[in-house]
């Protein structure tokens, strides 16, 4: 979910918040960092009322409430895929925010939304080629 977050910032804003740059520079720019503090003060609400640990479950097990464990079943492999999905995702938000902090350049690598040109050449037959980072 982050890692589309960081994505989707590129392309959608929400009323009252054209102004704010996308990226790192939402969270200290006004009114985005407002919408921050909204967010934080929501998500910690949740965490605290609704999002609680049940005493009864394994610590980190909230349920299913898509009913999916009917379809795929529920056991210790799924559970193993399910943190090691979740610890993949971590380090895939974690990249993206560091590659932008280092570049300065938002999640969007490929200019105004446009994909990669493929080319054939100094990569090899249909490679991928990166426009160079200014630095």
């Amino acid at each position: 979910m982050a890692a589309l977050g960081f994505e989707a910032q590129q392309y959608i804003q929400f009323p009252g918040f054209e102004s704010v740059p996308a990226g790192v520079g939402a969270v200290t720019t006004a009114p985005g960092t407002y919408g921050f503090v909204a967010l934080f003060l929501f998500s910690g609400a949740m965490e605290l009322a609704v999002w609680t640990q049940d005493p009864k479950k394994e610590v980190g097990n909230f349920g299913d409430p898509l009913g999916l464990s009917n379809i795929f079943g529920y056991d210790e492999d799924m559970r193993h895929k399910e943190l090691n999905n979740g610890r993949f995702a971590m380090f895939a938000a974690i990249g993206i925010l560091s590659a932008e902090l280092l570049t300065g350049k938002p999640s969007r690598w490929w200019g105004a939304g446009k994909p990669p040109q493929r080319q054939s050449g100094a990569t090899g037959e249909g490679g991928m080629h990166r426009p160079p980072i200014a630095h």
